[in-house]
């Protein structure tokens, strides 16, 4: 990923506005009308939950990706994209790279801790 001011970044729009257009997700934004957006909310409808029902039944093996989303999840906690950001800045390749430079793989790291987890949830 690339370092922009506010973080690594990776545009959602086009992947998010597939979802939305079939009506799968909604999207609500927190902040002042006509100034800052503080969040975004992806909210899953019941014709996204209907669709997500139907492609786990037709292929299983996409499991995987429903449990990483659980990792995800449970390794961000309650903590918001403000907090989840700074946690990003404690990793000296983070803050170490220059504005529109990629960022340097912690790949090492993150697989160690996601062998960690997964050990955690096998207990």
């Amino acid at each position: 990923m690339v370092r922009y001011l506010f973080g690594a970044f990776e545009p959602l729009d086009n992947a998010l506005a597939i979802l939305r257009a079939a009506d799968l997700i909604r999207i609500k934004r927190d902040g002042v009308p006509g100034g800052k957006i503080r969040e975004h909310v992806y909210l899953l409808t019941t014709a996204g939950e209907d669709a997500l029902g139907r492609i786990a039944a037709a292929a299983p093996e996409l499991g995987w990706y429903r449990d990483r989303a659980r990792i995800v999840a449970r390794v961000a906690g309650a903590q918001g994209g403000k907090a989840l950001k700074d946690r990003q800045y404690l990793q000296a390749e983070y803050a170490g790279t220059e504005l529109s430079h990629v960022i340097q793989p912690i790949t090492d790291r993150v697989l160690a801790r996601l062998a960690a987890i997964l050990e955690g949830l096998d207990e």
